[in-house]
């Protein structure tokens, strides 16, 4: 999410990241506040930002919390490439910079679009167990077997 940040244009509002934001190379720069799911909020306080950025997923509880009291915009944690796409156009969005999402977006796509397929490098391979878990009122395992 920071690097899209930086890609829409508003690196040098970042006043802050976490410990694992490291690209572009300039972030690194940037004030630490804390890790994937906890921060200092003593260094929030000091930095005042207008926005917190989280994405759901594992951060969920977390961003749920801080926004309690402070100005936090949970995205969707991308889990395919048309969500990252997504996810970029968002962040356009809020950020005021639809323009260069739509761009950046654009550019995301035909990168996509001009890679080899898998299948023609990897061997396929033919599965003789699958395990499947599924998760109702109680856990239970079903086997296929081929």
């Amino acid at each position: 999410m920071t690097e899209a940040l930086a890609f829409l244009g508003v690196e040098d509002s970042l006043v802050g990241v976490s410990a694992f934001c490291a690209k572009p190379e300039s972030i690194r720069s940037k004030r630490k506040v804390g890790s994937y799911n906890t921060v200092d909020r003593k260094v929030l306080d000091e930095l005042r930002p207008e926005i917190i950025f989280t994405v759901t997923g594992y951060q969920r509880e977390f961003a749920v919390r801080l926004g309690k009291e402070l100005p936090v915009y949970a995205v969707e944690l991308p889990v395919s490439v048309s969500g990252i796409v997504d996810m970029v156009v968002k962040l356009g969005l809020i950020v005021n910079e639809p323009e260069r999402a739509t761009k950046l977006s654009r550019r995301l796509v035909d990168v996509v679009a001009g890679l080899k397929p898998v299948q023609e490098t990897v061997k396929k391979y033919t599965w003789r167990s699958i395990l499947v878990v599924l998760y109702a009122l109680e856990p239970t395992a079903t086997s296929l077997t081929r």
